[in-house]
């Protein structure tokens, strides 16, 4: 069948530095191309951001791993140097060293850099103001930086209008332009800080009681579990990697007491349930 890298994993996540490893923006190459059988792509871009709105609307809590870029667009806010940060943290290092650096450092380090960019997949940018085979200057270095800022986001702009404006064919703009980024990202995802304690109040039992000594040792476990090791555990028994908002959960987790002590864990991830041995 047909691949379609529809998004794809920041900077940070393929060179292992920085935050937002696990997540993803929009594939920069689908901005005015078509996928494999001559359909437009922008229209699945659309779609997902359909799919973002349901989520909100319904309390689905999908699971959309995508970094602050498609938060702030469906705030409608406009996007900065930290959200390039966000994406590719070596990029961000080198623009904040070209802004910052003084005169003797640029003739050493910068005296030969050029009016071009790389792209979010390691392309060639050329940038607007300039041919690429021309020397930035230092009085230029200010200018240089806020158009290799403006190329990386003007990458996936079109992408993220196309996902805005499907967000907003379920939920309407002067609607949703009252919450922050943040709100609309947990209100569409749940929260990434996974609360042990609204775990625990929204968990049903079958076979034991809250207080058996099995059970308070699960979840003593549970809250040793870093962040991460929370969210993998969250996935394996019910096959995401955050708990639904507060108040809104679709269905109680479960627990049943099956099998032998010397048996493994087993999930049920469609009916967000685990079978858990009496150890």
């Amino acid at each position: 069948g047909t691949h379609f890298d529809l998004v794809a994993l920041t900077a940070n996540g393929r060179e292992g530095v920085g935050t937002n490893q696990d997540t993803y923006v929009p594939n920069p190459q689908w901005a005015s191309h078509s996928f494999t059988g001559g359909n437009d792509a922008i229209p699945m871009f659309e779609f997902v951001g359909k799919l973002m709105g349901i989520s909100m609307r319904t309390g689905l809590s999908l699971p959309f791993q995508f970094t602050s870029v498609v938060w702030k667009t469906l705030a409608h806010h406009g996007l900065d140097l930290q959200d390039l940060e966000e994406i590719d943290l070596l990029c961000y290092r080198w623009l904040t060293d070209v802004t910052q650096c003084d005169s003797e450092k640029w003739s050493e380090k910068y005296n030969s850099l050029r009016w071009s960019c790389s792209g979010l997949l390691g392309n060639t940018i050329a940038l607007p103001s300039h041919g690429d085979d021309q020397v930035v200057l230092f009085h230029e270095r200010q200018r240089f930086a806020q158009e290799v800022l403006d190329a990386r986001f003007d990458e996936i702009n079109v992408q993220l209008r196309a996902m805005q404006q499907g967000f907003y064919c379920v939920l309407p703009k002067r609607a949703v332009v009252l919450f922050s980024p943040q709100e609309i990202m947990e209100l569409v995802c749940g929260d990434a800080d996974i609360n042990v304690d609204d775990w625990m109040k929204n968990t049903q039992y079958s076979g034991y009681v809250p207080d058996d000594i099995t059970v308070l040792l699960f979840w003593e476990v549970v809250r040793t579990l870093s962040k991460k090791d929370r969210s993998k555990l969250l996935r394996f028994a019910w096959g995401r990697s955050r708990l639904p908002p507060q108040g809104k959960w679709p269905l109680s987790f479960h627990i049943s007491k099956r099998g032998n002590i010397s048996d493994l864990i087993q999930s049920h991830t469609c009916f967000a349930a685990i079978d858990l041995p009496p150890y």
